[in-house]
């Protein structure tokens, strides 16, 4: 394992009543990490990382040393097929596997130890568990909201029935003991915007590079934060009161320039550019609003698309959607969550490699 640890102050465009910067302080470079897939933090600083090629998580130190892999290929007790969502919940780490339609929970203060699993609800309507995200980002598909519930994504698998029918995803409460809480979703987000090639004895379907979709998060205090990436608000669906709140951004889309769209395509693995000539679908004419966003210390980091295609601007807003600053980083750097003064995320870097990466906000108030 390459370990780099950073020390560089970097320079940032800041536009903030409550200035703030970011230094980054830690870089892991580990050859034995197939594909990121979601990062997590627990409460003394050690890192979670999902592989979603090797089937397990590799578990650092806050100083990026490797530690030790919890689960592994397989499909017995502690054993994965997949890793679709990775989350900590005080001393007790939870790996989703839609694959095999499960939930582990692992204790880790005592050797990481299995502590039991669950098997998903199947929904009565024909919906299944299904994920959201991209390879930027990762996908996911659960949330932990507090000591009784799952958040997990359900929704309907693209079929030749309804190949032109604008798909939903629902979000549905899970027990700890495997059953809905109830059948009617918490919300409703956009499914991934699709491109379908039809053929003659059947089609082919990959996600729309920079179409439409949903976004979901959620913060330490249960509270579920969701939208459409096309829309310039976030909403809050309050666990604890049954409410919803609308909390409004002000971002604006930015149009696809002819030199832009280049560069987006030239970034498109081959066999989807390829669907895309097949299929003749039109590249999008604006990007989305935004690409990713997460709660941490209740405020709100959300990672929008400028006109310098090179670049994402953070935005920081607190809960009434004021904002309080905007940072520009390089674009190959995208954070999944936030734990006290850190925030953790990927560098996507060429020849489809990737570091895991942590950065310090100094100076905020």
């Amino acid at each position: 394992m390459k370990l780099i640890i950073v020390f560089i102050l970097f320079s940032f465009n800041i536009i903030a009543q409550n200035k703030f910067n970011l230094k980054e302080d830690l870089q892991i470079d580990d050859n034995k990490v197939g594909l990121i897939q979601g990062i997590g933090v627990d409460n003394y600083g050690n890192i979670y990382v999902g592989d979603l090629i090797n089937k397990n998580v590799m578990k650092y130190n806050n100083k990026g040393d490797f530690l030790e892999e919890i689960g592994r290929r397989g499909s017995g007790p502690g054993e994965f097929r997949s890793i679709t969502g990775l989350e900590l919940w005080k001393d007790t780490l939870f790996i989703l596997d839609l694959e095999q339609s499960k939930i582990s929970a692992f204790n880790i203060k005592n050797k990481n130890k299995l502590i039991y699993e669950i098997k998903l609800p199947i929904h009565p309507n024909g919906l299944n568990p299904v994920v959201l995200g991209n390879e930027r980002i990762g996908i996911k598909n659960f949330w932990v909201i507090n000591n009784q519930y799952f958040l997990v994504l359900y929704g309907k698998y693209t079929s030749s029935n309804n190949l032109n029918k604008t798909k939903n995803i629902n979000g549905l409460l899970i027990t700890r003991k495997g059953a809905f809480k109830n059948l009617m979703p918490a919300f409703e987000v956009y499914d991934r915007e699709m491109i379908i090639y039809k053929m003659k004895n059947g089609f082919s379907t990959a996600p729309m590079p920079y179409g439409k979709t949903g976004i979901i998060n959620a913060d330490i205090n249960g509270n579920i934060y969701y939208m459409n990436n096309d829309e310039k608000f976030i909403s809050k669906f309050i666990y604890s009161t049954n409410e919803t709140k609308k909390i409004n951004v002000a971002l604006e889309k930015v149009f696809v320039s002819s030199n832009i769209k280049n560069i987006l395509l030239d970034e498109i693995p081959g066999e989807i550019g390829k669907l895309l000539d097949k299929a003749n679908s039109k590249f999008p004419e604006y990007l989305p609003v935004c690409e990713n966003f997460f709660i941490s210390e209740n405020l709100i980091w959300l990672s929008a698309y400028s006109k310098n295609i090179n670049v994402h601007t953070w935005f920081v807003f607190d809960q009434s959607g004021n904002k309080i600053t905007s940072i520009d980083l390089k674009r190959n750097d995208i954070f999944l969550v936030g734990k006290g003064n850190f925030l953790y995320g990927i560098r996507n870097k060429s020849f489809g490699s990737q570091q895991i990466i942590r950065y310090k906000i100094v100076g905020k108030k």
